[in-house]
């Protein structure tokens, strides 16, 4: 597979906000706007502006960040493979309720491949207090890399800025050669982006 590098904001840069899009300090879910799955399905389809804007078919920013071992994880590691990025947070009640479904499509995808190359599940968490973060990992069980910057706020955090994120959860799929190919922001709107991959 040709080896595209991906743009590359590094770790230092992590440790501060840069500029881009900011929809301001409060997150959608603290209105308590979905209160189940359906219902978030219900608002993607109808307010598509919750998506990340970054571009389909455009280069992925690379990122890094610790997991909760303290191994720094960069999204660039995953080069060759599909990788499912998942954006969220502990405190925030949507990503909780798409958590199960999650995991029952990581399961799905395992020993998987798209269009011949493997699948490879990422999450990046916007928590801003490592033991709130981890202990909640402990609880829910989720048996791929886990990854966070810990900043203390999720809308000025540089991945959210790179990404255009103006909602969490977020998913983005990106090709082998570090593109993004899929956005969405439940699971079933994340199943519906690989299966046009599949097709």
């Amino acid at each position: 597979m040709r080896r595209i590098s991906f743009l590359t904001l590094p770790l230092a840069l992590l440790l501060v906000a840069c500029t881009g899009s900011n929809q301001g300090g409060q997150h959608p879910t603290d209105k308590n706007v979905a209160t189940d799955s359906l219902s978030i399905d219900t608002l993607a389809a109808n307010h598509p502006e919750y998506l990340p804007e970054i571009q389909l078919d455009t280069l992925a920013p690379d990122f890094a960040a610790p997991d909760t071992l303290g191994q720094v994880v960069r999204l660039s590691d995953y080069r060759g493979k599909y990788v499912i990025v998942d954006f969220w947070a502990s405190w925030c009640g949507d990503c909780r309720r798409e958590i199960p479904l999650l995991k029952q499509y990581y399961e799905e995808m395992t020993n998987t491949s798209i269009q011949g190359a493997p699948v490879q599940f990422l999450s990046l968490s916007f928590d801003s207090k490592a033991e709130q973060w981890k202990q909640y990992l402990a609880k829910v069980q989720l048996p791929w890399p886990q990854i966070s910057t810990l900043e203390p706020k999720w809308h000025d955090n540089p991945v959210t800025q790179a990404y255009r994120l103006h909602w969490i959860p977020a998913f983005l799929v990106i090709d082998p050669e570090g593109k993004v190919v899929g956005k969405a922001i439940t699971v079933q709107g994340l199943r519906l982006e690989v299966q046009k991959l599949s097709k």
